[in-house]
């Protein structure tokens, strides 16, 4: 203890420690306890000590750069990270991560959603076998990946999509063999509410959901508009329009509370290739809703 007090005050340096201290892991363990930062200044197989990794982040915020590339990359092990530190969901540390994704400094699957488990990660994570998601109870309700299919179950993939809190729902997207589906979870009971397969869009007052998409490759997904009244912990759909084959329209931007634009997305005779732009409003009438043409 003598040793460690005096290296936590500077009397003596790392580098100054007789071998036999510096290889004995007890000793480096109650050296972190008393100065995390010294982990940054380790050898290198104790910088791989998940143990050493796990109390030098719970006492002190470190930067992911001394992580050796082992650990950065197991998204896993740096989300258990985030919950044994929760500074670690500060705005600097989430842009920190991000940056080093575009860097290629570290590379996840699905980074959007990396991301999203970090900010919400009091609430939601995922341990590679299935992700958790925290109900008001204290209970957790899972979705699990399933990697092999099988005569009773199909290959499935979740993906953390987001947390709207005060409405009392999660965001998930299930990835399946062919295409993918979004679902709202009710953070009271964990069930499930299908909305098709894209990121659904929130009215200003927060009062109405949009599913607007016109471009599903496959035949069993839904072309067109479906728009849901949403409270916290409701939600029911009140209108529903398909669209024709062509009519390739996307969500635009709300215009106001009860009106919302979709943007023609693709021309099929010119390819793609449209120099002007054609938009729909969607807006809400006495008894439903409609839509018609739009001219910015």
């Amino acid at each position: 203890m003598e040793m460690i007090d005096s290296i936590s005050k500077n009397k003596i340096k790392l580098t100054e420690i007789p071998e036999e201290f510096l290889n004995n892991k007890e000793f480096i363990l109650n050296l972190i306890l008393k100065e995390p930062k010294i982990y940054k200044e380790l050898p290198e197989k104790f910088k791989l000590d998940r143990d050493i990794i796990k109390i030098a982040f719970s006492k002190d915020y470190i930067s992911l750069e001394h992580i050796p590339d082992s650990i950065k990359n197991d998204k896993t092990f740096i989300l258990k990270l985030v919950r044994i530190n929760p500074r670690l969901m500060d705005s600097s540390f989430r842009q920190k991560v991000k940056e080093m994704i575009i860097k290629k400094e570290i590379e996840f699957n699905g980074e959007d959603g990396f991301l999203n488990l970090i900010y919400f990660s009091e609430y939601a994570y995922d341990d590679g076998k299935a992700l958790y998601l925290k109900l008001r109870n204290g209970n957790y309700t899972k979705i699990r990946r399933i990697e092999e299919e099988s005569d009773t179950e199909f290959c499935q993939s979740p993906e953390f999509w987001g947390y709207f809190k005060d409405l009392g729902f999660y965001l998930v997207n299930i990835n399946v063999v062919e295409g993918n589906d979004v679902y709202l979870i009710s953070d009271l009971t964990g069930e499930k509410f299908h909305i098709h397969n894209s990121y659904p869009n929130i009215s200003p007052d927060k009062k109405y959901l949009v599913y607007a998409d016109g471009l599903n490759g496959f035949l069993d997904q839904f072309n067109g508009i479906e728009i849901f009244e949403i409270s916290p912990h409701h939600i029911k759909s009140v209108y529903q329009k398909e669209f024709k084959y062509g009519e390739f329209y996307i969500f635009h931007s709300w215009k106001d509370n009860n009106s919302f634009l979709i943007k023609h997305d693709f021309d099929w005779e010119t390819e793609g290739d449209d120099p002007q732009d054609k938009y729909m409003m969607v807006y809400k009438t006495n008894s439903s809703w409609d839509v018609k043409e739009f001219k910015k």
